[in-house]
């Protein structure tokens, strides 16, 4: 199952056992090449706490506003992970930055990911096109193979089959269901 990238920041950490919030997702990491969430970011509850890392293989079930994890000593601080500092450090989450080809041509700005929920690899990138989607009626949808490497501010992809599909928004606009009068 497909799912949007932008649908787990901000959604709760709940613990397995207790039910009780220990979180909300506040980003995620990929690896360099984009084509994977390696961890995701997790804001613990209290005022003064450090973001927290959770990896994709402690997650116990999804919902569609929240995570469950098995136990609360599945969120880790980022040290304790040894290749997630440098990519920390690095930002590599391609959402916001412009995509372009090894060329120089611009593709567009990341807007989203559709990742496969079982194993957290990304399929696809949406992008908004240049300048800025002011028009959004549509955005592009490249596959995740396409994509070279994400770099601190920059996405690399080759530019081969790119499809347009309608913006989420314009879909949502059209298939509105308006109440029935009476």
């Amino acid at each position: 199952m497909l799912r949007q990238i932008l649908s787990f920041v901000g959604a709760a950490v709940l613990e397995l056992e207790s039910g009780a919030q220990v979180g909300k997702v506040s980003g995620f990491l990929t690896d360099e090449k984009g084509q994977k969430i390696l961890a995701f970011l997790v804001r613990p509850r209290g005022f003064f706490s450090k973001t927290r890392v959770l990896s994709p293989v402690d997650i116990a079930e999804l919902g569609p506003q929240f995570i469950i994890i098995r136990q609360i000593g599945a969120l880790l601080q980022p040290e304790e992970i040894a290749f997630l500092p440098p990519l920390l450090r690095r930002r590599i989450n391609p959402l916001g930055k412009p995509v372009i080809t090894p060329a120089g041509k611009k593709l567009g700005l990341v807007s989203d990911l559709a990742v496969e929920v079982d194993t957290f690899g990304i399929v696809k990138y949406y992008l908004q096109p240049f300048p800025l989607g002011i028009f959004k009626s549509y955005e592009l949808v490249l596959p995740a193979e396409q994509i070279l490497r994400v770099e601190t501010a920059r996405v690399i992809a080759r530019e081969e089959e790119m499809k347009k599909e309608p913006a989420k928004e314009a879909l949502l606009e059209t298939i509105s269901i308006k109440p029935a009068r009476d």
